[in-house]
C-alpha cells in the first residue's frame, strides 16, 4: 500500500508480483482503517487468556479427543507409570521404527525382530510373526481384532473395545516388554 494506506502501491505490486496477481491484487479495494486492533475471537470480550485459550484449543483439538480414550483406559491400569507412557506412544505412533529411521538415514527400514518386513507401527507391535507368535504364548490372540487398520490408534480402539482390564494389562505390558 501507498504510505497513506488508502491505495495500492501500483509500483511495488507490479515489481514484486507476475502481471496475471499483480492485476488481481491491484482489483481488491483497499478499506481504510484508521488503527489497527488486536481482538482474540473466541473470546466475546476480545480479551486472550490462558482460560480462553485452553477452552479453544480443547474445543478444536479433535485429535487430542481421539487420543483421550487410548489414554484413558491404559492410563486408569493399575501399572507402571512407563507403561502408561509407552501405551500413549503406541497411539501416536511416536517410536524411532525402521521406516523413521530409515527416512533419517539410519537404518534399512527392517524390522529388527524378523527382518520380513519395513518396520512401522503395525508391522511392530501386531504384524509381526514374533509378536504374533507371543500373543499366543500369552492367549490374547483370540481378543485380538481381524482386519485392516490405517494406524496404530484404530488398532488400540480395536482392542479397547475387545478386552476387560486384566487382558487389557497382559497385553500392553507384554507389548512394553518386546
Amino acid at each position: 500500500m501507498s504510505n497513506g494506506g488508502e491505495e495500492w502501491d501500483t509500483r511495488k505490486v507490479r515489481q514484486v508480483f507476475n502481471d496475471t496477481d499483480a492485476k488481481t491484487i491491484l482489483e481488491c479495494p483497499i478499506n481504510p482503517i484508521s488503527e489497527d486492533l488486536q481482538v482474540w475471537g473466541p473470546h466475546s470480550s476480545g480479551v486472550y487468556s490462558v482460560k480462553s485459550g485452553y477452552r479453544w484449543i480443547s474445543s478444536t483439538n479433535s485429535a487430542q479427543e481421539d487420543q483421550s480414550i487410548i489414554w484413558r483406559t491404559f492410563a486408569s491400569l493399575p501399572t507402571l507409570p512407563t507403561i502408561h507412557l509407552f501405551a500413549w506412544r503406541l497411539g501416536y505412533e511416536a517410536f524411532p521404527l525402521g521406516r523413521k529411521l530409515a527416512a533419517a538415514g539410519f537404518a534399512n527400514g527392517q524390522c529388527c525382530m524378523c527382518q520380513e518386513a519395513i518396520e512401522t507401527g503395525l508391522h511392530a507391535f501386531r504384524e509381526c510373526p514374533m509378536v504374533k507368535e507371543a500373543f499366543g504364548l500369552c492367549d490374547l490372540s483370540r481378543f485380538l481384532p481381524d482386519g485392516d487398520f490405517n494406524s496404530c490408534k484404530e488398532w488400540l480402539e480395536s482392542v479397547i473395545s475387545r478386552m476387560d482390564q486384566k487382558q487389557l494389562m497382559l497385553f500392553i505390558t507384554l507389548l512394553w516388554n518386546l
